[in-house]
């Protein structure tokens, strides 16, 4: 389930691109010795982390410890390996911020075909999110990452799931920023 409670609100987490999927499965087989077809294996919890970051997810919590205290741990099975990589890898999301984004892809959708293309999502990520100008390579790096083979456009759902996933990213620059703004006031971050 990718739905739960933070605090009084329900929040979810977007789905997970097809390729984290399938780097999660790739490190969960090499750090299990298992294949495709072995779903029996378990990974210990202490190896968590690195099979996380073998997937490009940078995991903090110590599941070394918690393994320590009880011997009889059999790890984790691929589901919630891949349900701890959910949690690690996206930002949950409140209803009113999937409204938000939704209105979002919808203003940049300039053709109104149901999907962006590079140069929206490039419009997006520099009008909304860093406010500069990515490169031609980064958007295509971008792309690369969150579609599968052969597809040209981000539908909705990958939309919010990748904002999802840039939020988590830079989640520790959101709460040095909203420190920083609380510290010192608005005034520090106006443009002018």
């Amino acid at each position: 389930d990718t739905c739960g409670a933070d605090g009084d609100e329900l929040t979810c987490l977007p789905k997970l691109p097809t390729s984290l999927r399938q780097d999660l499965r790739a490190a969960f087989n090499i750090f299990t010795g298992s294949c495709e077809s072995d779903q029996d294996k378990r990974l210990q919890r202490d190896s968590v982390g690195d099979a996380l970051m073998i997937s490009g997810i940078l995991y903090c919590t110590d599941l070394q410890n918690e393994s320590d205290a009880d011997t009889s741990d059999p790890g984790v099975d691929f589901a919630e390996f891949e349900g701890i990589a959910h949690e690690a890898a996206q930002m949950r999301l409140a209803p009113h911020q999937v409204t938000t984004l939704e209105g979002i892809f919808t203003s940049c959708d300039k053709d109104q075909s149901g999907s962006i293309d590079e140069e929206e999502l490039a419009d997006i990520i520099s009008r909304v999110f860093v406010r500069e100008n990515l490169t031609t390579e980064e958007i295509h790096s971008l792309f690369d990452e969150w579609l599968e083979a052969g597809m040209q456009h981000f539908d909705k759902e990958t939309f919010i799931a990748f904002v999802a996933r840039f939020a988590k990213l830079h989640e520790q620059d959101w709460h040095l920023y909203t420190a920083l703004k609380d510290l010192f006031g608005d005034t520090v971050f106006d443009d002018d």
